[in-house]
């Protein structure tokens, strides 16, 4: 349904951008995103399981169809997990740059991709979708780490995200990839660059 993955894609980029600018800023820190993690993965998973009346519409009101059977909210997990991880690997600017690539270059690629015309690779994605992704996701980091760090940063984490890398049967969440890609993009880019 549309309307619901056009809401998904807004609270996935309200709450990322929102989580990177609190943190670049210093209102939280990395323990914060650890404990989010924790608190969200268990909420998540009693959820699974035993329904909690308030949290479970919330989730429906944004999940995909074929996620409600199988791990309501999975997606969300695993955006805390792939920001929880790069604050604890990555200098502040770093991670907060990654995360708001994540969190802008994901939710527009998804928003605006399906508009496009030119299949990428996967012929799932859009090259349209892509070339606005990065776009958008460079100039959201270029707040945090300078335009040399951040569209290349976004270019090569929105050109593999396209491809929906797996592992077996299994997707690979672009919520984890794209930002440590990111993150060590712009790592490489910064110091040996």
């Amino acid at each position: 349904n549309r309307i619901i993955e056009i809401r998904r894609q807004f609270f996935h980029i309200a709450v990322g951008v929102s989580l990177a600018v609190t943190y670049y800023i210093g209102w939280i820190n990395r323990k914060h995103f650890i404990a989010l993690f924790g608190i969200f993965g268990i909420l998540f998973l009693i959820n699974k399981h035993k329904r909690i009346p308030i949290l479970h519409n919330f989730i429906v009101s944004m999940e995909r169809k074929y996620m409600i059977g199988f791990f309501p909210g999975l997606g969300a997990l695993f955006l805390m997990l792939g920001m929880a991880i790069v604050v604890m690997l990555f200098p502040k600017d770093i991670a907060s740059a990654s995360i708001l690539i994540v969190a802008i270059s994901d939710g527009i690629a998804s928003l605006l991709g399906p508009y496009g015309l030119t299949s990428y690779i996967n012929k799932n994605k859009t090259w349209e979708g892509i070339l606005i992704a990065i776009i958008a996701g460079a100039m959201g980091a270029s707040y945090v780490v300078p335009l040399k760090q951040a569209l290349p940063a976004a270019t090569i984490s929105m050109l593999i995200e396209g491809l929906d890398l797996k592992i077996g049967k299994w997707k690979i969440d672009d919520n984890i990839t794209v930002p440590i890609i990111s993150a060590i993009v712009i790592t490489i880019v910064k110091f040996y660059i």
